[in-house]
């Protein structure tokens, strides 16, 4: 098989939120949808929900069957994402049994979600959720996700991918920029409110050390990039390689514009198009189908399109059902450190996401899996892209491991651009998606994490603090970044 990997300059990736592979891709080819979503290409193998009885005991008996379809809006309230959620919703029991069973059941997501909407209404008494919890087993036909859809049937989409970590948004991240949480499982620590950063070398580190270009694009709601917020080695590059989206499209546009790698984070706060669930008026999902598509459409028409490779993923799967079993043949990190938090040995991977493969190197409808000989593909193997591409040395056991993606790229000659179908979202999507509405939504877990990481990594930039109440609203939250970064002068 061709690996193309050396014809690759500009490699870009766009990291959303909490989707499992089923939420967003388990009904992407089944026969019940029209072409040419109905048949797997090429009579690949795809594990899809199609044809399978799936479901998930219900507290009190009964089982809640998987749903064809789901709100653009669920899950709503935000789904378990810590540690004991997951295990709970992959071995059916708070804590993971030792020894662990050969094949995790996956029955504990319903289970998981009445549980914390039970403690959700216990906090908001006069604002009751009245979600059924087997609304956790909705997942996306086609139809709904038409950018994911059409981008997985014309270039490629990975059905063993998985996160790497099974877990939060924190150590996830960490591990597709250090290949290791250094430990670390939650985003906080017991009793803290404010998530651990990693202080370790990242692959931004070892690009800038080999005078290769690199740069984290991220939306100027946000205030701050959360890359540069939870990776310590990174925050004397602030001033230099971390830009607003609209420099991105700039960058794009112009023949060599764009560094050799591109990290893209959505929008997390006002208006999020991160695809995180809660938020009961934001249509969150639909908004990160117009970002995917945003960016998407800025390298297909880029003088170098030829040479990117664009790699659309999710952090974790944030508690929304999957039905494949996450392997147990991770490579822990850092061998011969002790257990992490929870006692975790970093020997297994979290669930499954929805990865995407974008290159004109790629053959159409793609469907592709790591080699038998090497661990499934995770986040680090994001890294492991990287370093093979330009010969650099590996951070950690993890990604030295891993397999790179390079053999998806096929093809030795580009495919024209007029070969590739008109790829956007559909007018009332795209009409839908552009209402900001959330202004006054709670914060949700993740944003709560996201705004008091951000204000103490402001705080060193300014010796006297005014201190204000905390946030209770997304709009509050956004207010409060924005006058504090104002406040402290921070370049960004």
């Amino acid at each position: 098989m061709a690996n193309n990997l050396n014809k690759i300059n500009h490699v870009v990736v766009l990291m959303l939120e909490n989707r499992s592979f089923d939420n967003m891709a388990g009904w992407l080819y089944d026969p019940q949808n029209p072409a040419p979503y109905d048949k797997v290409p090429r009579n690949q193998p795809f594990e899809g929900v199609s044809g399978k009885s799936l479901s998930n005991p219900v507290p009190g008996g009964g089982s809640a069957p998987l749903l064809r379809g789901s709100p653009l809006t669920n899950p709503e309230p935000d789904p378990g994402e810590e540690f004991d959620h997951i295990s709970l919703q992959v071995y059916g029991q708070t804590l993971a049994p030792n020894p662990l069973p050969p094949v995790a059941p996956m029955n504990g997501f319903v289970a998981d979600y009445a549980a914390v909407i039970a403690d959700y209404n216990k906090k908001h008494k006069l604002n009751k959720s009245k979600t059924n919890p087997a609304a956790i087993m909705g997942c996306y036909t086609p139809d709904q996700v038409p950018v994911t859809s059409a981008l997985a049937n014309n270039y490629a989409i990975s059905d063993y991918w998985f996160a790497s970590v099974p877990s939060q948004t924190w150590p996830n991240r960490s591990f597709a920029h250090a290949a290791t949480s250094s430990g670390r499982v939650n985003n906080n620590n017991p009793g803290s409110s404010i998530p651990v950063r990693n202080n370790t070398t990242t692959i931004f580190n070892l690009m800038q050390k080999a005078g290769l270009g690199w740069r984290v694009y991220y939306d100027a709601e946000n205030v701050l990039s959360l890359t540069l917020i939870a990776q310590d080695q990174l925050v004397q590059y602030h001033k230099t390689n971390f830009s607003y989206m609209g420099q991105f499209y700039k960058d794009a546009a112009k023949p060599g514009g764009l560094p050799a790698y591109s990290f893209i984070e959505p929008r997390f706060l006002l208006n999020h198009n991160d695809q995180h669930p809660g938020g009961l008026l934001n249509e969150s999902v639909g908004k990160g189908e117009q970002l995917i598509s945003d960016v998407y459409n800025a390298l297909l028409k880029s003088p170098d399109w030829n040479e990117i490779l664009f790699i659309v993923t999710y952090d974790e799967h944030g508690g929304c059902y999957d039905h494949v079993a996450p392997p147990t043949t991770a490579s822990p990190p850092d061998p011969g450190a002790p257990a992490g938090q929870e006692g975790f040995t970093f020997n297994r991977f979290g669930v499954r996401v929805c990865t995407l493969l974008i290159s004109p190197l790629i053959e159409p409808g793609t469907i592709f899996r790591a080699d038998k000989t090497s661990p499934p593909f995770d986040h680090a193997s994001i890294i492991k892209t990287i370093t093979n591409r330009w010969g650099l040395s590996s951070l950690t056991q993890r990604d030295a491991a891993a397999q790179d993606v390079g053999n998806i790229l096929t093809l030795s000659t580009p495919r024209s651009r007029k070969s590739i179908p008109d790829i956007t979202l559909p007018h009332a999507m795209a009409a839908a998606a552009a209402v900001a509405t959330d202004a006054n939504e709670p914060l949700s877990d993740f944003q709560r994490d996201f705004v008091a990481a951000a204000a103490e990594r402001l705080v060193p930039f300014k010796k006297a603090l005014v201190q204000a109440p905390e946030p209770k609203t997304v709009g509050e939250a956004s207010a409060l970044l924005k006058a504090r970064a104002q406040s402290f002068k921070f370049v960004m």
